[in-house]
């Protein structure tokens, strides 16, 4: 359901280099006396290919699924661009003419679509397995929300890209915060009295309790959650669920624990990348990655 600027690259210009050393694996495993210079050709080709294909997919716009807004504005700017191109360029060009100006249409219209966008809050969420974060990405900068005080924290922001983060709310009585404080040079903030608010910029608002965060963004509410909750949301995030979970009322349960498959109409977390878009006028997108 969208343009992956991955797939397109390296399918054509970086899998072809690694086919032929990759085909021949099945054949060096019943012939010992290659098997070992094989493998190692073909674990080394694979590692490259994985590096390269991070590489391209960490680029901005590497994947992007189109909505109405995009296709109109690409619509917009080929109409645009495409006749003074097609009318400076000779005849035999058109073809090479045409087929650049809808290239350059598409990557014009995703980029104003970009900056547009930016009145949006992104929400990610990571997981561990045991522990989970939510990611809060709006103008006014990036915020770390969690139940817990695992020493795993860190290094969950760590692998989430997140050098200086606004800062850091940890939903929990914790030892850790100096550790955390001195990691990333941002405040700590933990509740007090077990309630705290946050007007996080004119971004959205949090109310974080010990044991429970609910974020409103724009009138559409995210909590992350225990379990045992009785709280409901629009996007309700549970950690430590069990296999008899079942959510009720919420748009959108996301469980964040070990794999589990059978989980209904719920996402897991532990094994997706999840990214919930709220709009300016509290629209929810989710999308599972």
């Amino acid at each position: 359901g969208g343009i992956s600027l991955t797939a397109v690259i390296t399918g054509l210009l970086v899998q072809p280099f690694f086919t032929l050393i990759l085909s021949v694996v099945p054949l060096a495993l019943i012939i010992p006396v290659v098997r070992r210079p094989v493998m190692f050709a073909a674990g080394l080709s694979a590692e490259i290919m994985n590096r390269i294909i991070s590489f391209i997919g960490n680029l901005p716009f590497s994947y992007y699924e189109p909505d109405s807004g995009a296709m109109s504005l690409f619509v917009v700017i080929l109409i645009v661009i495409l006749p003074p191109a097609v009318m400076i360029s000779r005849r035999k060009r058109y073809g090479i003419t045409a087929l650049l100006s809808v290239m350059c249409a598409c990557v014009i219209s995703f980029a104003l679509l970009e900056i547009y966008d930016r009145g949006n809050v992104i929400v990610r969420i990571y997981s561990d397995g045991k522990n989970a974060i939510l990611i809060t990405d709006g103008k006014s900068g990036e915020c770390v929300y969690t139940l817990s005080d695992s020493g795993k924290i860190c290094d969950m922001i760590y692998r989430c890209g997140i050098v200086k983060p606004k800062f850091i709310c940890i939903a929990a009585d914790t030892d850790n915060n100096n550790e955390i404080e001195h990691s990333f040079d941002c405040q700590i903030h933990i509740p007090e009295n077990n309630d705290m608010l946050y007007d996080v910029g004119g971004d959205y608002g949090a109310v974080v309790t010990d044991g429970e965060i609910i974020l409103n963004i724009n009138g559409a509410t995210i909590g992350l959650l225990p379990v045992n909750s009785g709280t409901v949301c629009d996007v309700g995030i549970y950690t430590n669920y069990s296999k008899n979970f079942s959510g009720g009322g919420n748009y959108a349960t996301i469980l964040c624990d070990e794999k589990f498959y059978n989980c209904g109409r719920a996402v897991n977390a532990c094994y997706n990348e999840t990214e919930i878009v709220i709009d300016e006028k509290g629209g929810i997108a989710l999308k599972v990655k």
